[in-house]
């Protein structure tokens, strides 16, 4: 068997009705075995010590079954198939979609504990105005008031009925206050769409997460983020961010730069493909320290 790359689900087509020992080993052995017992061919685990591929370890475990040519230990590297990456990716993306909406949760609770103690203490606040009321002392009062009302909680509870979307906002608005960003939202999602829920919420966490890390690279006296989305008719999703930067923006034949690694930047590039996969589009401007996405997204 020459030495290439193959999926799991070809390989397995090779081996069924094979009748002699098969051993797998390697790095990825495990996973291997498990692909092809799924697929209706056993096989057996190499030992631990021979897991990691190498000559040595193809030696050692030719050593126990029928004497083979080199040829026939030429190894097989396995990769994984175009729908098994893509799943493997959606399953990741999930993961950091539910992993936002948990830490929304958790600053929701504490955001309502804190409202509850307000409340608790409005009374007691009350009397205390009642009473510097009673003094005449409107210097006092006015201290008074002041206090109080820095106390009250800032955090925004609620942006839209979707929970998905809001949990991906409110994240990044958390984010942003704790940078002193000012974040301006206006949206207005139901909590059943017309789209694809997760889409929408990568939509929103790429360019949510663009225009964060470019506000922090512009002076704090410009910085700010400006998210607009709501849906337009039955079938349509429009989303529009904004965010002011500092710098250069670079840019190659409609691709944009990393501005934190060599190569191409991913999230603009996600953005494109979520939108045109399902037939909506994506556009970006950027001009005198304004850069701006548009994306419309279809059922």
């Amino acid at each position: 068997m020459p030495d290439r790359a193959i999926a799991v689900a070809e390989l397995a087509e090779e081996l069924r009705g094979e009748t002699r020992r098969l051993l797998v080993l390697g790095d990825g052995g495990q996973l291997c075995r498990d692909g092809l017992a799924q697929l209706g061919v056993e096989s057996e685990l190499a030992p631990a010590q021979l897991l990691y591929q190498n000559a040595v370890g193809v030696g050692l475990a030719a050593e126990h079954g029928t004497p083979v040519s080199a040829q026939e230990l030429a190894p097989v590297y396995l990769r994984i198939s175009q729908a098994e990456r893509e799943r493997n990716a959606r399953l990741q993306q999930e993961n950091q979609l539910l992993s936002m909406q948990q830490q929304r949760y958790e600053s929701l609770k504490a955001a309502i504990e804190e409202a509850r103690q307000a409340r608790h203490d409005l009374r007691h606040q009350l009397c205390q105005l009642a009473a510097l009321a009673e003094e005449g002392n409107l210097e006092k009062i006015k201290a008074y008031l002041s206090g109080a009302v820095s106390r009250i909680p800032s955090l925004e509870l609620h942006f839209c009925e979707n929970r998905a979307a809001d949990g991906v906002v409110g994240y990044y608005c958390a984010l942003a206050k704790r940078e002193q960003i000012p974040f301006s939202v206006q949206i207005d999602l139901p909590e059943c769409l017309p789209v694809d829920e997760i889409d929408l919420c990568l939509v929103l966490s790429n360019l949510l997460e663009n225009a964060l890390e470019a506000s922090l690279r512009t002076a704090p006296a410009r910085r700010r983020i400006e998210l607009t989305a709501y849906l337009h008719g039955n079938s349509l999703a429009l989303i529009q961010v904004e965010n002011t930067y500092d710098g250069v923006i670079r840019e190659k034949d409609g691709v944009f730069l990393s501005s934190k690694r060599k190569g191409d930047g991913v999230g603009i590039q996600s953005v494109r493909h979520i939108a045109e996969k399902s037939g909506g589009v994506s556009t970006v401007t950027y001009q005198d320290g304004l850069f701006c996405a548009k994306v419309m997204l279809r059922r």
